[in-house]
């Protein structure tokens, strides 16, 4: 049961990482409340069906059925429609001033971070409550974002450092000649 912002995200967190998909548009992939996802049906990238799963987003999930309707899609959580859908759903959650930002910042994890990269964006979110007692905003999630980016091209860079070495023990030849090559092509 949701009643405050903590359980909430602890409920959008599990659901989110569970699900390990992003909920999107039947025609244009883009996110949705409900949804499904691509399937790919053979060998070429356009071979592709679109199957409907039962899929939700991060503020999908906080709806329930029965006050779900086709009307929410393409609105903001700020949009009153949707904010009260959640509020039907969820009668006993005691919204305070941060919970739309709060939930605008989930949703901006479901939508634009990769799914690959929403267990470290959870950890990293995770952290800040934990250190600081400061629930998800707008702000915080843009710095998690650029620190998933950061993190992501330090992989790239130990992954071509380590190519590098490996092709130098292969074949001989310049290890720093390698890499600079390697961080080129890659990022």
């Amino acid at each position: 049961m949701i009643t405050d912002n903590m359980s909430a995200y602890k409920f959008i967190r599990n659901f989110m990482m569970k699900q390990n998909a992003r909920s999107v548009n039947e025609d244009f992939g883009d996110c949705r409340y409900r949804g499904g996802r691509w399937e790919q049906d053979g060998p070429d990238y356009h071979d592709k069906t679109f199957e409907t799963d039962g899929t939700m987003c991060a503020i999908g999930c906080v709806i329930d059925d029965e006050h779900y309707y086709e009307e929410l899609e393409d609105n903001t959580v700020a949009d009153p429609r949707v904010e009260q859908a959640i509020k039907d759903s969820n009668p006993e959650w005691e919204w305070d001033r941060n919970t739309l930002e709060f939930l605008m910042a989930l949703q901006y994890v479901h939508d634009d971070i990769e799914v690959h990269d929403w267990d470290t964006a959870f950890d990293l979110i995770d952290e800040r409550i934990e250190v600081n007692s400061e629930y998800p905003n707008q702000n915080t999630i843009r710095d998690i974002a650029r620190e998933i980016i950061r993190r992501v091209r330090a992989d790239k860079l130990q992954k071509a450092d380590m190519d590098a070495q490996h092709a130098e023990e292969l074949i001989g030849y310049p290890r720093d000649l390698l890499h600079n090559t390697i961080k080129e092509i890659d990022i």
